[in-house]
């Protein structure tokens, strides 16, 4: 949400698509309604309350977003970051949906642990992105704030 929905940034006198480099969201829950289980009803407070997803705040100027799922899912259901990709590429800014066809919901997150990185490429994705990411904000960056970076070395 802080990368999608501006309110919550404003308030201490930030910017999304300013102040945050990019979105990198593993196996997220960015649009999950209408709600079905009982316990989800009481934390949302309803079975359908859009403002409380992520997809529903999408704007142009967000950063540029890595989404990344594993096909077999059961937990967040893989839709959540195509749908959310889709609607980012939509409103003109850059995403990109890895999906890892093998795994489910935990694999993800565990194999960016070094016995486990085996399982799925998920840390070098993370790497490309970060990289690329970091390579076009310093294309796109003024004179002076590319001193600024050289005198901060």
């Amino acid at each position: 949400m802080l990368s999608i929905d501006p309110r919550w940034l404003a308030k201490v006198g930030l910017s999304p698509g300013r102040d945050i480099a990019g979105l990198i969201g593993v196996s997220g829950p960015y649009d999950f309604m209408p709600l079905r289980d009982q316990s989800l009803k009481v934390i949302f407070g309803s079975a359908d309350r859009p403002e409380t997803q992520p997809i529903f705040h999408v704007a142009p100027g967000a950063p540029p977003a890595c989404l990344m799922t594993g096909g077999r899912d059961r937990l967040v259901e893989p839709g959540n970051s195509t749908r959310l990709a889709a609607r980012l590429v939509a409103a003109g800014n850059v995403a990109t949906v890895h999906t890892y066809d093998r795994i489910g919901h935990f694999v993800i997150i565990a194999a960016l642990a070094p016995v486990l990185r085996y399982l799925v490429t998920v840390l070098r994705d993370v790497d490309v992105f970060i990289a690329e990411t970091l390579r076009q904000s310093r294309s796109l960056a003024t004179p002076s704030d590319q001193a600024l970076e050289k005198l901060a070395g």
